[in-house]
């Protein structure tokens, strides 16, 4: 390759131009908005139980059994809510932190199979840019830091093959071993259908018979302890752990988050944006790549792209963040056929896919000025002008930047401005959000404002759907449900099944305290008529914020009341 024509984009500063957009687009907005239900709340409640009770081996939501996952992601959230407090920033912290890392092994794999560092820092940078992983990067959930473990698994696994150092084998069963802390049996299954071909594609399985048991011993050893003592304190654990969240969650007609096999295919577009019309310029570019790079981890980014993509759809349930995985071989790919076909002096299919993305954000401009100019379109803003001002500037920053760079006669300017015209967008977004949303997403607001009526004496009832932001912000493990729900398997063991109240058992409880003790009812407008009729008293507060209603009685022994804060 040409030395001229390589440096597509200028190396000097790129590390901390790399920490700088790491920092503002991910670091910056985690305390702005927030925890929505039930993800994000799910995800601050437990730990902040396991911290309350120094019990971190058996995952509780309101002192209820919560067998869904092993307790790596809460543990990790656990640590940051030890070290910063229990506030939204140390919430989310660990997805964020799990991206910047995850960017950071993109990079180092890029850099180990002989791409120059402008190519690396692109596919970073790229990584970073992706919608689906900046959201799974500021929002708490696990698949970030599963896509950690496993792109540090398969990364140290792939230059194991390379350097043949036994360190790496170690090191690579020891990220599997953390991802399958973090979700169980699947971060096991996703190296396997990836690498297990991969090997067979480039001729070397004598791995399989020679280092993969390291790996695999590595793996066991690291897990074993976890594995022996939860089984000792709960031996229901892996019966339901393995059989429920595994096998008929992937496999049952009934399996949940049901979809369609094309699910991913069709959301595929929105996560990869903006980056997904440049994929025809990079498989053009990766065509005509030379033999001075490791065409093994072509082979390798092309199977992890494509396998885990298909797994996921022929099983039955399906989130959107299950594939988030894929999206660090695709950020390598784009990264190294983007600079490939730039370096060939070749431009149509990267000025086509810039023209898409100006064009997508000239749309969406559009629809938002004539949201507050036509009354027939919803304004999803209202009365936040703020906020429009905010994301419409972004988007015409966007639409500057994607013009700009048709006329970019500079390789390495045009790179410029394709990386980051999305960015701007992606900086204001969390500000930017409309309370509507907040409305039907984030109970927080409301709770935060009434948890002074949580008292020690208070009886708080509320529904599956509530009751982790309910114990996150009132700080209570004693709280009654209504319906079973998520939490229907902690609910039936023989300590906690009180906790659960039919329409009789709750109208009994309601009737035992309503002159004694405040009473508490959070719910959303949907919620049973009835139900709310128990709570019907002279000193009745009803306080609604959007989609989610707040009921307090203040009871006998408080029987003025606190003042409404309405």
């Amino acid at each position: 390759m040409n030395a001229n024509k390589s440096s597509v984009i200028n190396t000097s500063n790129l590390a901390f131009l790399v920490i700088a957009v790491f920092i503002v687009l991910y670091l910056v907005p985690l305390e702005f908005r927030p925890l929505w239900i039930p993800d994000e709340t799910r995800y601050a409640e437990i730990p902040r139980e396991m911290l309350l009770s120094g019990d971190w081996l058996v995952p509780k939501i309101n002192d209820l059994r919560y067998f869904e996952k092993p307790p790596m992601g809460y543990w990790l959230s656990a640590i940051s809510i030890w070290a910063f407090g229990e506030n939204a920033f140390a919430v989310r912290l660990s997805s964020a932190i799990s991206a910047g890392l995850t960017g950071y092994f993109v990079f180092l794999l890029a850099l180990s199979a002989g791409f120059s560092r402008p190519v690396s820092y692109t596919a970073c940078f790229i990584f970073l840019g992706f919608l689906a992983v900046y959201l799974g990067g500021t929002f708490s959930i696990l698949d970030g830091p599963l896509t950690l473990f496993l792109t540090a698994g398969i990364s140290w696994f792939y230059v194991a093959t390379k350097t043949g150092r036994y360190a790496y084998w170690l090191l690579s069963g020891l990220a599997l071993c953390l991802a399958f802390l973090t979700k169980g049996f699947l971060a096991f299954a996703i190296p396997v259908i990836v690498l297990l071909p991969w090997i067979l594609w480039i001729k070397r399985a004598q791995i399989l018979f020679r280092q993969s048991w390291l790996v695999i011993a590595t793996a066991l050893v690291v897990a074993l302890p976890w594995a022996i003592a939860i089984h000792m304190r709960e031996p229901d654990f892996w019966n339901y752990f393995f059989w429920i969240e595994h096998i008929k969650r992937f496999s049952s007609g009934s399996a949940q988050h049901g979809a369609p096999f094309y699910y991913f295919m069709m959301y595929f577009p929105l996560m990869a944006f903006p980056w997904v019309s440049y994929i025809p310029a990079a498989i053009s570019g990766l065509r005509q790549l030379n033999t001075d790079h490791d065409k093994n981890l072509i082979k390798l980014c092309i199977l992890w792209i494509v396998i885990p993509f298909v797994f996921f759809s022929t099983s039955n349930g399906k989130l959107a963040t299950y594939i988030l995985p894929v999206f660090p071989p695709l950020a390598i790919l784009l990264s190294a056929g983007l600079h490939q076909y730039l370096n060939l002096d070749r431009r149509k299919l990267v000025n086509l896919a810039t023209i898409v993305n100006g064009v997508i954000f000239l749309v969406l401009l559009t629809a938002l000025i004539l949201s507050k100019t036509i009354p027939a379109v919803r304004d999803v803003y209202s009365d936040e002008y703020g906020k429009f001002g905010l994301i419409s500037g972004a988007l015409l920053a966007s639409i500057v930047m994607s013009g700009l760079a048709l006329f970019c006669k500079s390789n390495h300017k045009l790179m410029v401005l394709i990386i980051s015209m999305f960015f701007p967008v992606l900086f204001v977004f969390h500000m930017a959000i409309p309370v509507a949303t907040y409305h039907h997403k984030a109970p927080g607001p409301l709770l935060e404002q009434y948890k002074h009526l949580a008292t020690d004496d208070a009886v708080i009832i509320t529904s599956s759907l509530l009751i982790r932001a309910v114990s996150w912000y009132f700080k209570r493990e004693d709280i009654y449900l209504m319906e079973k729900g998520e939490v229907e398997y902690g609910l039936n063991y023989p300590d906690s099944q009180y906790k659960f109240l039919n329409m009789d058992s709750m109208a009994r409880l309601v009737d035992e305290n309503i002159h004694e003790q405040p009473l508490l009812f959070i719910c959303k407008p949907e919620c049973d008529p009835k139900m709310e009729s128990l709570f019907e008293s002279e000193q009745k507060q009803k306080h609604v914020y959007g989609n989610f209603v707040l009921i307090y009685v203040p009871g006998g022994k408080t029987s003025s009341g606190p003042k409404s804060v309405d």
